[in-house]
């Protein structure tokens, strides 16, 4: 039997939630593109979206399509080719799931916390061991729907 006071409860939580719309469920592309492995339609973004899974909590968190860009360039090899260049350009798009109230908006290399830039960064410290000079640039993007 189910009691009043689970009734009530069982109601505030939905009121509380909302019901989800299936027509504010968010569209991205989910996809990646590598330089040397070419996915020109992930690049141009013109890859079919997928819909994205239910946010966890509606209301609390929102549906957003982002995309991670990621260029490295490493010039001099070190102790073969001064003249060497390698250029490595990396995209990734998907849903991600996001505070509510976030803007649109990127978000650098230099702006994210310390834990986050040092293991983006893991790389580019071994690339450094064999080039002469090692940069590279970071961003992701999120959009809201």
């Amino acid at each position: 039997m189910v009691s009043i006071k689970q009734v009530v409860i069982v109601s505030a939580l939905v009121s509380f939630c909302g019901a989800y719309k299936e027509e504010e469920r968010v569209s991205c592309p989910s996809c990646m593109h590598v330089y040397y492995k070419v996915n020109k339609e992930c690049a141009r973004n013109t890859i079919e979206p997928d819909v994205c899974p239910r946010p966890l909590i509606p209301r609390f968190l929102e549906n957003t399509c982002q995309h991670t860009t990621r260029t490295i360039v490493a010039k001099g090899l070190k102790n073969i080719s001064a003249n060497a260049k390698l250029k490595m350009t990396f995209i990734v798009r998907q849903c991600a799931m996001v505070p509510a109230g976030q803007t649109s908006g990127c978000t650098d290399l230099m702006a994210l916390p310390e834990s986050v830039r040092t293991g983006i960064m893991a790389p580019i410290k071994r690339l450094e061991k064999s080039w002469t000079n090692v940069t590279q640039t970071y961003q992701i993007c999120k959009v809201l729907a």
